[in-house]
């Protein structure tokens, strides 16, 4: 005889608004990272003409004194190494997690918006109170960009510190 508990049968819940723009988000993250974020640790001859259009395009038009800077700040560049190390194979980790209904992923994921999160609020802070000679205008708009990479972080760690099975749900029989 089984026990209840051998009983249950569990499929992937059907994603909520927020899982999905926690998908996008980790889909898009991927060839930010590749394409823009590298371009502060990898010499700007390795990326395509097209990326490098476009992180002149994005220094130009937000002002990022650390993107912008020539050398890069070692800590803002350390911040980068941690996210070719060990955020960009999160990414894919994620997705597959999301995709198929992984609970597996709950632990990893609250240490991937944590250290997300402590990073953006460093990065944060050094854009709104550096001395860079921004505008508050500049810093408010600057800071607009990295706000959603503090913000989606935080509800993802939210989502899994919570929910024991965050993209599984017991089958109805």
């Amino acid at each position: 005889m089984a026990t209840p508990r051998q009983q249950e049968r569990w499929e992937r819940a059907p994603f909520s608004l927020l899982d999905y723009v926690h998908y996008a988000y980790f889909g898009l993250h991927i060839p930010i990272s590749l394409l823009m974020d590298f371009q502060a640790i990898v010499p700007l001859k390795y990326f395509p003409s097209f990326a490098q259009r476009l992180g002149t395009y994005y220094n130009n038009e937000y002002k990022d004194p650390l993107m912008a800077a020539d050398p890069k700040p070692t800590w803002f560049k350390s911040f980068i190494w941690c996210e070719a190390g060990l955020q960009l194979p999160f990414f894919g980790l994620a997705l597959y997690a999301m995709h198929t209904g992984g609970s597996w992923i709950r632990i990893p994921g609250i240490i991937y918006g944590t250290h997300v999160a402590t990073t953006v609020v460093a990065v944060l802070a050094e854009v709104l109170c550096g001395e860079y000679g921004l505008s508050w205008k500049d810093k408010a708009w600057l800071a607009s960009v990295y706000l959603p990479w503090l913000v989606i972080p935080l509800t993802y760690v939210w989502k899994l510190a919570f929910d024991p099975h965050p993209y599984r749900k017991l089958k109805q029989d």
